[in-house]
């Protein structure tokens, strides 16, 4: 699987345990039509275009806009909070990268 495919569908498994979707029970299409489009706003932020494989995925899920348009918002909250995770998580090892202080143990 190429490296953009894969980091997109890490983002779309992160985007339901994110979104929490197993204990929401809310339905697939709208769980899928969410997890899609967060992983494809995570991915566009770090400079990877899934749109290709993401709107055609999305269309087939949501079926119609108004589901579509329904989950633009739980799509945008779940993505901001995989993007401020990460952000938690690299935002600490890119400093010390610019400070070239050296790591111990496997690469971050």
């Amino acid at each position: 699987m190429p490296a953009d495919q894969t980091a997109k569908t890490l983002g779309h498994e992160a985007a339901h345990a994110v979104a929490d979707h197993d204990r929401h029970h809310i339905e697939r299409e709208d769980a899928e039509a969410v997890a899609e489009c967060a992983a494809h706003l995570v991915c566009a932020h770090h400079g990877i275009d899934t749109g290709a494989h993401t709107f055609t995925y999305v269309a087939g899920w949501a079926r119609d806009r108004d589901r579509f348009r329904r989950n633009l918002g739980a799509a945008r909250e779940t993505a901001n909070a995989i993007i401020d995770g990460l952000a938690d998580v690299t935002g600490p090892v890119a400093a010390l990268n610019r400070l070239g202080v050296p790591r111990h143990g496997p690469a971050c």
